[in-house]
């Protein structure tokens, strides 16, 4: 009888560990890193933001910044959710943003560049708060 249980155990974990090896084996799960899809204005942000990283080392160094780019399409790019950019509130944000660009341009300075975060961060308050965690990192 004990010769029995033990073959019986033994069969089991047997089993349970090749079960283990096959899921082990399997390849991980792709993470989608755009679960609403990819849009032309997702796309401009994220170009926003490896400029401004740029241009907030060459304001840190003291660099001329006068060249800073205006990204003026994110009026007219297509947004992940329709008619996003069409409000209001949106071309309201992307009127301080321009703003605050042209500041930046005129008097080439750390508040002036500060100012253009600030202006990312207010706009993603109030239409799209994900990528706040990552605007953070530009100020200075």
């Amino acid at each position: 009888m004990k010769l029995l249980t033990i073959t019986a155990c033994l069969f089991v974990t047997i089993l349970l560990l090749a079960s283990c090896k096959q899921e082990c084996a399997a390849p991980p799960t792709i993470v989608n890193r755009d679960p609403n899809g990819t849009s032309e204005l997702q796309l401009t942000m994220r170009d926003m933001y490896d400029h401004f990283e740029k241009i907030k080392e060459a304001v840190i160094a003291g660099k001329d910044v006068s060249e800073v780019e205006v990204f003026d399409h994110i009026l007219t790019d297509t947004p992940t959710e329709e008619g996003k950019n069409a409000t209001e509130i949106y071309k309201a944000m992307a009127a301080s943003y321009f703003y605050a660009v042209e500041q930046l341009k005129e008097h080439n300075d750390q508040a002036s560049f500060e100012l253009i975060v600030d202006t990312c961060m207010n706009c993603h308050k109030q239409i799209c708060p994900g990528p706040m965690v990552k605007i953070k990192k530009l100020y200075i």
